[in-house]
């Protein structure tokens, strides 16, 4: 007897049942958040903000980016990543305006992600979907 579930996980990336093949950016927003949270609470307002960042970008950034070059991203889960990064500048530099957030993100060299992956979706992602449809239907 098969158990149908909504969702899966599969080498850290969490596919969802919908019409067409998907992911799931929540638990990949939820560890950056995590790890975004983290250092900050390990070095706070002590270090300078280009240090914080090369951190973020660092530690934190990939644990976002992680297989998504797996998935078939929409225009709204590309924005729904850029706001994650925008709050990150918000809080970074205790700003609320989006001009200064853009101005900061264009000075330290941080392009939103909108720009820097893919809108089409890759070959891969066929691969991957025949793998997860291969093992569920071998278990």
């Amino acid at each position: 007897m098969f158990l149908w579930v909504d969702k899966i996980r599969y080498f850290g990336i969490h596919f969802v049942w919908a019409k067409y093949f998907k992911c799931s950016l929540d638990r990949a927003k939820c560890s950056f958040h995590r790890a975004v949270n983290s250092v900050f609470g390990k070095i706070g307002r002590i270090a300078s903000e280009e240090s914080v960042l090369q951190l973020i970008k660092g530690k934190c950034l990939p644990t976002l980016l992680y297989g998504l070059e797996a998935c078939p991203l929409k225009r709204a889960d590309l924005r729904s990543l850029d706001f994650v990064i925008n709050r990150l500048f918000m809080k970074l530099f205790r700003t609320n305006n989006m001009g200064t957030v853009r101005e900061c993100q264009h000075f330290l060299t941080l392009i939103c992600l909108v720009s820097q992956l893919s809108t089409e979706p890759p070959t891969l992602s066929q691969n991957l979907l025949q793998i997860v449809i291969t093992c569920c239907y071998c278990n």
